[in-house]
């Protein structure tokens, strides 16, 4: 069996452009830190790959996993800057909106036949607030 091909890049290209909204006032500096953290880690070939890399990132960064539903933000204290909802992180955005975002920006620059089957989303669906 032969593999395809690797999408050329890193996954931190994918976090270009930085969305022009965000959930609170922490996503983006989570954004920003998971862009860095991934700076070296190559672009995967299969979608169920970047999927955990994100995940893994995401969990390593915030201690938190994407998938737990028990909650719909979280506080994490290095990403305060100020502000109301200062270090708190949006997990049904990063869930429902970053995430897939990111899925489908790889998407874009994946070669034909390398996107596995989507599993961007979680078990439970999140209806709005």
């Amino acid at each position: 069996m032969i593999d395809a091909p690797a999408p050329v890049g890193m996954v931190a290209d994918l976090f270009e452009p930085e969305p022009a909204t965000w959930g609170l006032r922490g996503d983006p500096y989570l954004w920003r830190s998971m862009r860095t953290m991934l700076a070296k880690q190559v672009l995967p070939t299969a979608e169920r790959d970047l999927v955990e890399i994100l995940r893994s990132s995401f969990r390593w960064l915030t201690g938190n996993d994407l998938q737990d539903t028990s909650t719909d933000r979280i506080y994490r204290e290095e990403l305060a800057r100020g502000g109301m909802t200062s270090g708190q992180v949006d997990l049904e955005v990063w869930r429902n909106v970053l995430v897939p975002l990111l899925v489908e920006r790889w998407r874009i620059v994946a070669p034909v036949g390398s996107a596995g089957p989507s599993v961007t989303q979680g078990p439970a669906s999140h209806s709005s607030r």
